[in-house]
């Protein structure tokens, strides 16, 4: 027999597509499978919203409604709408109406075009705020937004980035870390993790403008205490040996690991007797490079990759004396085109993140002779 036998299915709003598959069994004539179909909802009308992954209680916020006509033709009305029905938040220039429980903004369509809406408004609580928008035209096309939180936490760091949410997707449900997340705890270690964990925590204080009294004091005096532990540990040639066991261990990673730790403490300290021991390592290292730009060849030389991993970690830190960049500018060159020539050897997930980064990183100080092209390949 071939009888029709049909099924009813109404797709909720947010399914854009999905494919169809069916299959039929008998015991006598065994297994039929029909070939799948896609289904491809059209909509005339789309809305997305694009907002701030999140705010502050009582600060002004920008909701951006984008309007998508899919139609060959014009809307000539489209009426835009977002909802306050549980009285979340206020409307701000809204003609004095801030506690108004929707607001309603209107235009046109040309074909194919894309608009975008601004709604201006001011959270009224903690926790999260919902947002609701609904866009309509003259024929009843409609496309709706439900549900979309804005979250609004307790403490939160000063952003500008934005998340566009399209219609078929899932809400969004966002993580709201404080800022004290993002310092360390400052535990106890060796002096260069030390001094590079404090430094950066005094980085983060000042760009967040934060006034956190106790963790400064700590961050300042870890600083102090590490790097009197590691200035002991240069040599009068002017390199560093590194006395505890470790791995990698050699004259020139000692030397790389302790400017390392000494270069971002003296941004913070100022001292000239460790700005001295900088620039004098520094010398000392630009004398292990050799003519195509590698550094400390011999220590590994039955080892590219390594050569390679040394040389990304050794211009990195001449790219990090900022006020004497100009003393080393065919130094970073040389060393710039090593790896740049070496790409094609690596293939693990770290050496090539690594490389990359340096090579990104040496934009920003700019020698004058670095194929910027050729880095962004």
């Amino acid at each position: 027999n071939r009888e029709a036998l049909p099924f009813q299915f109404h797709p909720p709003p947010h399914i854009n597509q999905f494919t169809v598959c069916a299959f039929v069994f008998s015991l006598t004539e065994g297994l039929g499978i029909a070939a799948p179909v896609q289904w491809q909802r059209q909509q005339d009308i789309e809305i997305y919203l694009h907002i701030p992954y999140s705010a502050k209680k009582l600060e002004a916020v920008s909701i951006d409604v984008y309007i998508v006509n899919n139609r060959l033709e014009t809307e000539e009305f489209v009426l835009v709408e977002l909802l306050n029905t549980a009285n979340e938040f206020q409307f701000l220039n809204n003609s004095g109406r801030t506690d108004a429980t929707k607001k309603i903004l209107y235009g046109r369509l040309k074909p194919n075009e894309v608009q975008r809406a601004e709604f201006l408004i001011r959270p009224k609580k903690l926790g999260s705020i919902r947002l609701r928008a609904h866009a309509y035209t003259q024929d009843n096309s409609t496309d709706r937004l439900e549900d979309v939180k804005l979250p609004i936490p307790r403490t939160v760091d000063i952003g500008s980035e934005k998340i566009t949410l399209a219609l078929h997707r899932e809400q969004l449900q966002i993580a709201s870390l404080p800022v004290s997340l993002l310092l360390d705890k400052l535990a106890p270690s060796d002096p260069f993790t030390e001094s590079m964990k404090a430094s950066l925590t005094l980085d983060v204080l000042a760009l967040a403008k934060l006034e956190w009294t106790e963790r400064k004091t700590l961050a300042e005096s870890m600083i102090n205490e590490s790097s009197t532990k590691i200035m002991p540990y240069g040599k009068t040639n002017a390199y560093f040996t590194i006395p505890d066991q470790h791995t990698p261990a050699s004259e020139c990673w000692d030397t790389v690991v302790a400017l390392q730790a000494l270069i971002y403490s003296n941004r913070h300290l100022g001292s000239m007797d460790i700005e001295r021991a900088i620039l004098s390592a520094l010398d000392w290292l630009r004398t292990k490079q050799t003519d195509d730009g590698r550094f400390c060849a011999d220590e590994v030389a039955h080892d590219e990759v390594k050569q390679i991993e040394k040389t990304a970690h050794v211009l990195l830190t001449f790219l990090e004396v900022r006020n004497y960049i100009w003393r080393y500018v065919s130094v970073i060159n040389k060393a710039r085109n090593y790896l740049l020539s070496s790409t094609a050897m690596l293939r693990e997930p770290y050496h090539l993140a690594l490389v990359g980064h340096v090579l990104r990183f040496s934009l920003r100080q700019a020698t004058g002779r670095e194929d910027r092209a050729l880095i962004d390949e």
